[in-house]
This record gives C-alpha cells, structure tokens and sequence, in this order.
C-alpha cells in the first residue's frame, strides 16, 4: 500500500472517541477509587486511633486483591471477552466503594477496600491488551500516554475532591459520592466497546484492513515473531527486565501516591481540604509531560532514552529532595520527581507492547502488572516501617534508590530489543526504531 493510499484510510477520531475515550474514562475512575484512601486516612486514622505503620496496612490493601488477578484478568480479556470483563469489574468496584464507605471499624474497611483491589486489577490488564489492539505502533505512545493521562487526572480529581467532600460531610459520605461515577462509566463501556478490529461491525474496511496490515509491518520493525508460543514470551530476558522497570515505577507512583498527603501535612501543618487540593500539585505536572513524552516517543520513534531520563530525574528527586531544610523547596522537589515518574509511565507499557507479539501480549501484561503491583503492597509499608514512630520523609530515600535502579535495568531491555531486532527472521531495521 502507498503512502498516499495509507493517508487515505488513516483512522480517524471515531476510533478514538468510541474505543479510547471509554478505556481512558474506566482509567480515570480507577485512579479516583484508587487514590482517595490517601486523602481520607488522616481522617479515619484519627477515628479508629490507627498508628503510622497501620495506616500504611490500610493504605496497602487495596493492592492485596489488586495484585493477584492482574494475570488471570489480562488472559480473560485476551483469550475470552474484554469488554464484558471491563463492564462487570467497574459495578463491582463500585459497590465496593460504597461498602467502603458504611463501614465501622479497621477490618471492614480493609476487606472492602480488598474488594475494590479485585475488580480494578482484573480490569486494567484488559484495558492495557485493548490499546495494544486498536492502537499501531506508529500511535501507541499517545494512545498509552493518553491512558495515563486520564488516571493522573482521575488522581488529580479525586485528591483535589475528596479533601473538600471530606471537609464538607465526612470521609463516609465521600465513598458514597465517589463511587457514583463507576457505574456511569460501566454503561458507557457495554454501549461503546468492542472487542476486536476484526469483528467490529462499526468499523469501516478500509480501516479495518490498514490496521491489520500495521501488525505485520510491526512485526518487521520490532522483531516480534506473531507466531511465537506463549512460552517463547515468558522465557524473554526483555520480559523479566520490563517486570522489573514496572516494579521500580510502580513503587514510586503508589509510594508517594500513598504518602504525599501525609507528607504535606507533616511539612505545612495545613487543614484536610486544602492538603488534599496541594497534594494534587504531582498530577497537574505528571498531565503535562505525559503528553509531551507520548507523543515525542512516537514522533521520535524512541522509548527507551525518554524512560531513562524520567528514572534518573525522578529518582534524584526523591532520593535527596527531602533532605532539603525549606518546606517549600522540599515540596517542590518532591513533587517534580513524582511528575517525573508518572510521565514515563505511558511509554513503558507502549514500550513493552511494541515488543510483545500481538498474540500473547495479555500474558506479558499480565505479568508485568503481577509483579509490578506487588509494589502497591511493599512500597506504602516500607515507607510506613522505615519511618516508625517519625515523619513520612525520612524514608522516601528507599523510592528514589528504586527509580534510579530502574533507569539502569532500561538500559539493559533497549540492548536486548536490539539485539533480536538484529537477529530477527525478518528484515531488521535501525535499532532506535526498533527500541
């Protein structure tokens, strides 16, 4: 096909507003559900007198069911149905919301907040394998980026409102308004989406052919055999690194997505409305250069140098910024490595996607995020138990190690990439492209 005939069938918007728009706003409602426990916990600290390494317990349980169905949630979506998946998972981390909120002591609360892990992990694997379907290489990066975009807002949202609600009702009133939302998003799922570019009757020819035609040419640019067994994937040492990268990354954006709050409280001694509006400064920047970054990577044709970059900014950030004796410098600091971070957050999972073969792409999602996730658990309560009996900021140093970790294991998947770029059955190209 030429140039011009591939302009002429280029998709256009209505791919994106009937299948990105509901995965980006299933995101977005995710991070709300996800982030406001982080607003909210001063508050039920206070009521059901928690100390600070049981504060970190709560804070972690959301991930105890979010972690472990991250695997057979992204193989139902690849192998079975995503969109019914997705549906389901939405009403019943709504409900899980509202039972977060009428419930009366630390245990309940921590069994609901379970529940709300399970049904988002088995959802966000499936919306990740979605994008890798309907979005080429070419558009990835914006696509991915976009995705996490809308869960940074979603962070921003439900940071910025839930201090308010909390301030105006009470941190229970507040899960019950903020659970609305998920439900609204379930009908527009089970309206507007579908599953394959195959068997979408909506779905013109024309695009359909030129995006089928995409996954070929990928293939020779990426060196990604499409008819590789699922082993094949699963033995990749590019797999294992990317596991890692996740972990690391993962640990910062729930680390301090768990803890900013309490360290804005700690350094200005503010009330609960207006920490939750200051503790949503990381995701107004996080917006701003995921955009930025998706969309240079795709222009560039580059990953792997953007990634690195975040992890070496980021990771300084939090390492040192802490240490700094002025209260705004500190926050400023810190609040720019968690930006940093979340910025590369789009282009690794575009990154992994590239690499994968469109087949099995669920498996390796899958288990990028089982393990990934499982920082969701460690990283809130190593902060919690490094810190004891003092401030939240005497023990970020262990976030900011992690980053810079993983800025040395990217190095390590662009070598590997280009390597099987070079050594591929198929025709290979530059490595920059291929990585």
């Amino acid at each position: 096909m030429s140039v011009a005939q591939q302009a002429a069938v280029r998709p256009g918007r209505a791919r994106y507003l009937r299948i990105l728009l509901p995965i980006c706003l299933t995101f977005f409602v995710t991070a709300i559900d996800r982030s406001n426990i982080a607003v909210a916990v001063p508050t039920i600290a206070t009521d059901f007198q928690l100390s600070t390494a049981v504060v970190g317990v709560v804070l972690s349980a959301f991930y105890w069911g979010y972690v472990p169905v991250q695997l057979p949630g992204a193989l139902f979506g690849q192998y079975v149905n995503a969109k019914w998946l997705i549906t389901a998972a939405l009403a019943l981390w709504g409900l899980g919301t509202v039972l977060s909120g009428i419930s009366t002591n630390l245990h309940e609360l921590i069994a609901f907040r379970v529940v709300v892990g399970l049904s988002e992990g088995a959802a966000v694997p499936t919306l990740l394998v979605l994008i890798r379907r309907w979005f080429p290489l070419e558009e990835r990066g914006r696509a991915t980026s976009a995705f996490f975009v809308f869960g940074q807002a979603g962070n921003l949202v439900g940071t910025a409102i839930t201090g308010v609600l909390i301030a105006a009702t009470s941190w229970k009133i507040m899960f019950f308004i903020e659970a609305v939302p998920a439900f609204v998003v379930a009908a527009i799922v089970a309206l507007w989406i579908a599953d394959e570019p195959e068997t979408d009757p909506r779905l013109g020819e024309a695009e359909r052919r030129m995006l089928l035609e995409s996954r070929a040419r990928e293939a020779a640019e990426t060196g990604t055999h499409q008819t590789a067994r699922w082993t094949t994937v699963v033995r990749s040492p590019v797999l294992w690194g990317f596991v890692v990268v996740w972990i690391m990354s993962s640990a910062g954006s729930y680390g301090l997505q768990s803890w900013v709050p309490t360290v804005v409280e700690e350094v200005t001694r503010i009330g609960i409305g207006n920490v939750g509006l200051l503790s949503a400064i990381p995701y107004v920047i996080a917006i701003v250069l995921l955009f930025s970054v998706g969309w240079a990577s795709d222009r560039l044709h580059r990953r792997d140098v953007f990634i690195v970059a975040g992890f070496v900014l980021a990771g300084l950030a939090i390492f040192f910024g802490p240490g700094i004796s002025d209260a705004v410098g500190k926050l400023v600091v810190i609040f720019l490595g968690a930006g940093c971070n979340a910025a590369i957050t789009g282009i690794i999972i575009a990154w992994l996607e590239d690499l994968t073969p469109h087949s099995h792409v669920g498996i390796a999602i899958g288990l990028v995020q089982f393990f990934g996730q499982m920082a969701g658990i460690g990283a809130p309560l190593a902060v919690g138990f490094l810190a004891g009996t003092g401030p939240a900021t005497d023990a970020l140093w262990v976030i900011g190690a992690g980053l810079l970790l993983g800025a040395v294991v990217t190095v390590f998947i662009y070598l590997g990439a280009r390597h099987r770029a070079r050594h591929a059955a198929t025709v290979p190209v530059a490595a920059g492209r291929a990585a």
